[in-house]
C-alpha cells in the first residue's frame, strides 16, 4: 500500500464516529467478537495475544490494529490484565472525489485494510486516542463535534508512522477469500470442483493451502459452518428440521440429520431440547460484545444502535437492605401490640380482684404504696429479631405505628402516633363499616 494514496483516500472521504470505549480484560480473560464497522484497536496496557481473523498477534502494550467490518477479533490476556482502546467508525468516499482516487478506492478501501504494528513512538498516539475518549465519554453535542478533530490528527500520526516504519498492510489471500465465500453462501452447493474453478487453482494445491491455514479441508469447513447456522436457528426460531435442512444447502432432512448429529453428538431434536432446557427464559443465547469503561463495571454493546444494558445487581443490593429494615420495623410493631396485649388482659384481672377481695387488702396496699407518688415499671425484656435481640419495655403504656394501623386497632390498641394517611384511612373505615 502506497501510504500517500491512502491518506489521499481519507482525505477525500466523509467519515462518521460510531464509538469510542476503553476496555479492560482481567488477567487470563478473553474477549471475542465480529466488528459492526471499520475500527481501531490500540493496546496500551499488558500482554497477551490477539487474533484478526485467521492471524495471530503476539503483543506486549502499546500494540496498534485496524480492521474492516465483519472482522473477527478475539484478544487473549496473559499474566496481566490488558487495557485497549477502540475506536469504531464509518467511511465512505466523497462522490466528488477525482476519477483516479475512486479507483484506488475500489481497489484498495482504506477503511477494510487490515494491518497490526508496534508504534515507534506511541504515547503520541495514545495522547490522540485518550483526549478522544474524554470527549466521546462527555456526550455533549460540542465535545462529540471536536472529537473528530483528535481523529483525524491521530489518523495522520498513526499514517505518519506506518511511512517511516515501512509497515505494509496486509493483503487478503485464497485462503481467506475462500472463508468469506463460505460464510456469504452456505445455503448454496459448494464443491472442491467449484472452489478450486473459481479461484483458479487445482484441487490439491487449493486443498492442501486451506488444511495448512485452518486444520480443516474446504469441505469439513463448509459442513462446520452449515451447522453452526442450523444451531442458531433451532434456538432462535421454531422452524422445523426440514425448513433448517433447506435452509443451510440440504434437501435431504434425513442425509442433514446424520450430518449434525455426526458433528454435534445428538439429534437436532435432543439438541434443541437440550438447549431449551439450558437456556431456560434466557432471550439470547448468544455472548454480546462485552466491554467495560472501568474495571468493575460492565456493560453489553447493541452493534445497531449503540445502545447500553447495564447490570442492576447494585439496586438489588439496595432493596435486599430495604427488606431487611421493613421485616425489622414489622417485627417491633408486632411486639408492640403483643405488649399492649398482655397489659390490657393484666389490668382487667387486677381489677376483678380487687372488686372481689376484702378491703383491708387493699388499704394494706395503700399504706405501702409511697404518698402522691405511683410506682413505675421500668422492667425491660428482650425479643429477637432478624437484626439480633432488642430491648423493649415489658409493659409499655405508649404505642406507635408507622408501617400497617390495622392489626394495632383490631386489638383495641390506639397508638399515640401513626401516619396521617393511615389515620385519615382508618377514621374513612370505622364511618363506612360500623
Amino acid at each position: 500500500m502506497n501510504w500517500e494514496e491512502y491518506i489521499q483516500m481519507w482525505d477525500n472521504s466523509s467519515i462518521q464516529l460510531v464509538d469510542i470505549r476503553q476496555i479492560v480484560i482481567s488477567s487470563g480473560g478473553k474477549q471475542q467478537y465480529r466488528l459492526p464497522v471499520s475500527g481501531f484497536i490500540y493496546i496500551v496496557q499488558g500482554q497477551g495475544s490477539i487474533s484478526l481473523d485467521e492471524d495471530i498477534h503476539i503483543f506486549k502494550r502499546f500494540y496498534l490494529l485496524h480492521a474492516g467490518k465483519g472482522s473477527r477479533i478475539r484478544i487473549e490476556a496473559g499474566q496481566d490484565e490488558v487495557t485497549y482502546y477502540y475506536i469504531l467508525y464509518r467511511g465512505s468516499m466523497s462522490p466528488k472525489a477525482s476519477k483516479e482516487i475512486q479507483n484506488n478506492y475500489d481497489m484498495n478501501n482504506p477503511f477494510q485494510l487490515p494491518y497490526a504494528y508496534q508504534p515507534l513512538a506511541p504515547l503520541n498516539l495514545y495522547r490522540h486516542v485518550d483526549s478522544m475518549y474524554e470527549e466521546w465519554s462527555r456526550r455533549q453535542v460540542f465535545e462529540r463535534f471536536h472529537v473528530k478533530i483528535f481523529f483525524y490528527q491521530f489518523v495522520y500520526t498513526l499514517v505518519q508512522q506506518l511511512k517511516l516504519q515501512g509497515v505494509t498492510s496486509k493483503e487478503k489471500d485464497m485462503v481467506e477469500e475462500i472463508i468469506q465465500y463460505i460464510h456469504e453462501h452456505f445455503n448454496e452447493s459448494i464443491s472442491l470442483e467449484s472452489l478450486a474453478e473459481q479461484w483458479n487453482y487445482s484441487i490439491q494445491y487449493l486443498s492442501k493451502q486451506f488444511k495448512l491455514r485452518t486444520g480443516r479441508s474446504p469441505i469439513e469447513y463448509v459442513i462446520q459452518a452449515r451447522m453452526a447456522k442450523a444451531k442458531e436457528l433451532m434456538i432462535r426460531t421454531d422452524a422445523t428440521a426440514q425448513e433448517i435442512a433447506s435452509s443451510v444447502g440440504y434437501s435431504d432432512v434425513f442425509y442433514f440429520t446424520r450430518l449434525f448429529k455426526k458433528q454435534v453428538g445428538m439429534t437436532p431434536g435432543q439438541y434443541k431440547k437440550k438447549m431449551k432446557e439450558s437456556l431456560g427464559d434466557s432471550d439470547s443465547p448468544w455472548e454480546g460484545f462485552l466491554s467495560s469503561m472501568g474495571k468493575h463495571s460492565s456493560t453489553c454493546y447493541v452493534i445497531d444502535d449503540n445502545h447500553y444494558q447495564y447490570k442492576t445487581e447494585g439496586d438489588r443490593q439496595m432493596y435486599r437492605g430495604t427488606r431487611s429494615k421493613m421485616v425489622l420495623t414489622l417485627m417491633l410493631c408486632f411486639t408492640l401490640m403483643l405488649a399492649a396485649c398482655s397489659n390490657g388482659n393484666s389490668s382487667q384481672n387486677n381489677s376483678q380482684g380487687s372488686a372481689g377481695g376484702n378491703s383491708n387488702q387493699s388499704a394494706e396496699s395503700s399504706q405501702n404504696m409511697p404518698t402522691n407518688e405511683a410506682k413505675e415499671d421500668t422492667s425491660m425484656r428482650k425479643v429477637s429479631t432478624v437484626r439480633g435481640e432488642v430491648s423493649v419495655p415489658a409493659h409499655p403504656k405508649r404505642v406507635v405505628v408507622d408501617w400497617d394501623l390495622g392489626p394495632v386497632l383490631a386489638v383495641g390498641v390506639t397508638p399515640v402516633g401513626a401516619s396521617s394517611t393511615q389515620m385519615n384511612f382508618a377514621q374513612v373505615s370505622k364511618t363506612l363499616f360500623t
